[in-house]
């Protein structure tokens, strides 16, 4: 709790002191940084306090669901608690799987919490960086070069989302790795980091294919792939961060 209420007041302290020194308006704007990386880090603190108070609220509530009078009488069978009769009671059933979704659904909302929170110290750890210009070298670099980033990643996606829906088109019923959309796009991810088995054990064999189409069509589709996505766009990352 305390962990969660210094970064509270040490936002609230510095948001009021801007309104106090320039007013309303434009200790808005100072505090937001006027759109600039100030504004990002501020952001980035409102969202790891909105993540740290409701992991401590879902833990609340999450222990609440779990001390219910169902649940303990459920975890007490046999040993002062539901007896065994009560259990093949219809009615208590139906209660006490209601009870237990809900207790289910307050666990899975509680871990993406978590989850988040964690991203959220995550990017903190990148605003600390900035008190070091060598650690502060990436955080720099990626802000530097977003925009061309981003413009990148729309071109990556047309090409990586047409190539992975070729594939699936093409070879779905022949290949358990393109066999639906998404399996296609993860097996196409796969073919960047160097994964591609079931190219190599299709090369080395002698079948052929369950849908009748020439084996060639695997060997353009993997080639071209390999060359425009991996050989040509992510050189062109590479170029876009180096400059």
């Amino acid at each position: 709790v305390l962990l969660v209420l210094y970064p509270i007041v040490t936002e609230l302290h510095e948001f009021c002191r801007g309104l106090l020194n320039a007013g309303w308006k434009e200790g808005c704007l100072s505090y937001w940084g006027h759109g600039g990386m100030e504004g990002f880090w501020n952001a980035i603190d409102i969202f790891g306090i909105v993540m740290g108070v409701g992991n401590i609220v879902q833990w609340i509530q999450l222990y609440v669901e779990v001390k219910t009078p169902m649940i303990q009488e459920f975890v007490g069978i046999g040993n002062g608690g539901m007896t065994l009769e009560e259990c093949s009671d219809d009615a208590k059933l139906a209660m006490l799987e209601t009870t237990l979704f809900r207790v289910l659904s307050s666990l899975k909302v509680l871990q993406w919490a978590m989850a988040l929170n964690v991203v959220s110290v995550m990017m903190k750890l990148f605003k600390a960086f900035g008190a070091n210009p060598r650690l502060q070298l990436v955080s720099n670099t990626l802000y530097k070069a977003a925009p061309d980033l981003l413009h990148f990643g729309l071109v990556f996606l047309a090409i990586f989302v047409g190539f992975a829906l070729s594939g699936h088109i093409l070879f779905g019923g022949d290949f358990v790795e393109f066999s639906h959309f998404p399996r296609s796009c993860n097996t196409a991810f796969q073919c960047l980091l160097g994964d591609f088995s079931w190219y190599t054990e299709f090369t080395i064999s002698d079948s052929r294919l369950g849908s009748g189409l020439p084996g060639e069509f695997v060997n353009l589709w993997f080639m071209s792939y390999m060359t425009f996505v991996l050989l040509i766009m992510l050189n062109m990352l590479l170029a876009i961060i180096m400059d």
